[in-house]
């Protein structure tokens, strides 16, 4: 699990080693990770790769980039600039052969809407699906700013390397 902000990593771990996480804490870690397509080139970042490399010591052969076969990323997109360094770390650790796939649940924030989603994806060399939508047209949740109102404008994406 990842984050860019240095106290939401913090209380990531933490939640890992909740009692009732026993299983999660085994399978799961916490670390930051800064987006875009030179890692090494944020200040203060400490090397993800390297950190990947160490946890997980059996994962990836010498010499063998850090890829992951399946991302989850749930709504992480709420400013302008983040779709394109969202995309470019994407591409830097999804697995492309075989192919990976990310799953983005993405709820539209301030000028982050889907169409921008969609585009910064096919931009970034992959194939964008919807899978998901809320279907429900019922007005019985009305509340501006409520998490049902989150829920009705969220998506769920596929997404994996377009073919060449």
């Amino acid at each position: 699990m990842t984050d860019g902000d240095v106290q939401a990593v913090h209380l990531l771990a933490q939640n890992l080693q909740n009692p009732f996480n026993e299983i999660s804490s085994r399978l799961a870690k916490a670390h930051l990770l800064l987006w875009g397509d030179d890692p090494s080139s944020h200040p203060g970042n400490t090397n993800f790769d390297d950190w990947c490399r160490r946890e997980w010591n059996t994962a990836w052969e010498e010499g063998e980039s850090v890829q992951f076969d399946i991302l989850l990323a749930g709504d992480v997109l709420y400013k302008e600039e983040l779709p394109k360094l969202f995309f470019e770390t994407v591409q830097r650790y999804m697995a492309w052969n075989p192919p990976g796939v990310l799953w983005l649940c993405h709820v539209p924030r301030a000028s982050v809407s889907h169409e921008v989603v969609v585009a910064a994806s096919q931009k970034a060399g992959f194939e964008i699906e919807l899978r998901w939508k809320y279907e429900d047209d019922s007005d019985s949740f009305r509340v501006e700013g409520s998490p049902m109102e989150d829920l009705k404008r969220a998506r769920v994406y596929k997404i994996t390397a377009a073919p060449a």
